[in-house]
């Protein structure tokens, strides 16, 4: 018998009359809705019984096919849906290996699905964002952060500015992304043992982040920095165990000459079989934790993002992320930002600037020209500006990469206009530079 895709609405299946939810007629007029209607709610997996949708979809498939099979309209759920469904429920896989949908016979079904219509109601969370699950250590605890939409900032009359909230990570920045693949991937090599000591040059959040991998996994960290930077990043590597070797910047600021010196000091302490020396500016494996970064983004942000505009200093954060986002969305118009005052990637020099975390004074190695569509300098008095805005207009607290980063995406939506997604990141917490004058200027 064919397939009734208009069956009388009173008429339940199976499945919905062992669930005892009635089938309202527009949500089973058509296939396409109810597929679509089904997305939305296990995107939100908030309000709403799932297991509903599931009967409603299942109706709206048809209950029997010409051997009279119920099962039949399960079989041919879209290949979307499948995918959803496990990737809502963390131990579905384990129960019911995608496989089995295609080989179940009639028998066998209705048992399945009543089975998988349990689990799902004892495993799905109220919300799908909150892990229900204990980590194994704050190492999981690493990435996941929320991606939101601004709302007061940006003018009317532009595109969509979405920032990832990349201050909630374990230390209060990106940075955590990068040092637990620079270590991990290390140990995968064997170019880091037990007993080893790590050693870097940085600013102080990928110090700090290091520092954070270094301590749970037990080695020791070995950290030159330099008094340019905020005090807050220099005691948070102390509290995690780090030694700090300190290069006394002169004008307090970040100088062209400044990241290299704290390079070739690094990389004189770091001699010797017992030390691993990070290279954060050199070493690829920066890219492996980033790219993490950029498959969150396509998952929260499923529409599509038309751009994507992000601070260079290593140039690890934008370049994994553009990777990702290219192979996927060829047509994201990726943009590098760095300070107007230290334009080394637009003009081709360094210079004085205080913009933390970025703008190292020469063209970064990982930065890969078939990776990004332009570059953009940006006034720091403009993104120290915006950092003022994000936290009193926004509830944003975050440092100066972050105005900077927002100051781009806001010119990049100008440009787009209505209709389209630009993407940016705040790098990290606020709370690094409440001891300076960032949240105090006007």
């Amino acid at each position: 018998m064919a397939a009734k895709l208009h069956e009388d609405n009173r008429k339940q299946s199976w499945v919905s009359g062992l669930l005892k939810v009635p089938l309202p007629r527009r949500i089973v007029t058509t296939r396409k809705f109810v597929a679509q209607s089904l997305n939305a709610v296990f995107q939100s997996a908030a309000y709403c019984t799932p297991i509903f949708y599931i009967a409603a979809y299942s109706k709206t498939l048809g209950y029997s096919d010409s051997e009279g099979s119920n099962f039949t309209a399960l079989r041919r759920l879209d290949s979307f849906f499948l995918t959803t469904l496990l990737s809502s429920v963390p131990t579905a896989g384990l129960w019911v290996p995608s496989t089995v949908f295609g080989t179940t016979n009639e028998s066998s079904g209705k048992g399945l699905f009543l089975g998988f219509t349990i689990l799902l109601l004892l495993n799905l969370p109220p919300r799908k964002t909150m892990s229900t699950i204990p980590t194994r250590n704050i190492l999981d605890a690493v990435g996941k952060t929320p991606c939101i939409e601004l709302r007061h900032v940006v003018p009317d009359g532009c595109a969509r500015v979405l920032v990832k909230l990349e201050g909630l990570n374990p230390t209060g920045s990106y940075k955590d992304r990068m040092a637990r693949s620079v270590i991990e991937e290390a140990e995968r090599r064997g170019d880091l043992r037990p007993g080893m000591t790590v050693v870097e040059a940085t600013g102080g959040s990928t110090g700090s982040s290091l520092a954070f991998v270094c301590a749970i996994k037990g080695y020791s960290f070995l950290v030159v920095s330099s008094d340019a930077f905020a005090e807050e990043k220099l005691k948070t590597m102390s509290a995690f165990g780090a030694t700090v070797d300190i290069v006394h910047s002169p004008s307090g600021k970040i100088t062209p000459e400044l990241i290299p010196s704290m390079r070739d000091r690094a990389k004189e302490l770091s001699q010797g079989g017992d030390y691993y020396y990070a290279d954060q500016f050199n070493n690829p494996d920066v890219l492996v934790g980033y790219e993490g970064l950029g498959r969150e983004l396509l998952e929260q942000i499923p529409e599509g993002i038309d751009a994507f505009c992000g601070a260079v200093g290593g140039a690890g954060m934008v370049m994994g992320v553009a990777q990702v986002l290219k192979a996927n969305q060829p047509h994201c118009w990726v943009t590098v930002l760095e300070p107007a005052s230290a334009p080394a990637i637009t003009k081709g020099h360094g210079g004085l600037h205080s913009v933390e975390g970025i703008g190292i004074g020469f063209p970064p190695p990982l930065l890969n020209k078939q990776l990004y569509d332009s570059a953009l300098a940006v006034e720091e008095s403009e993104s120290r500006a915006m950092s003022r805005r994000l936290a009193k207009e926004e509830g944003i607290l975050a440092g100066t990469s972050t105005g900077l980063n927002v100051v781009a995406a806001i010119e990049l939506t100008k440009q787009l206009g209505p209709g389209k997604v630009v993407v940016t990141v705040a790098c990290d917490t606020g709370l690094k530079y409440v001891r300076g004058n960032l949240f105090t200027e006007e």
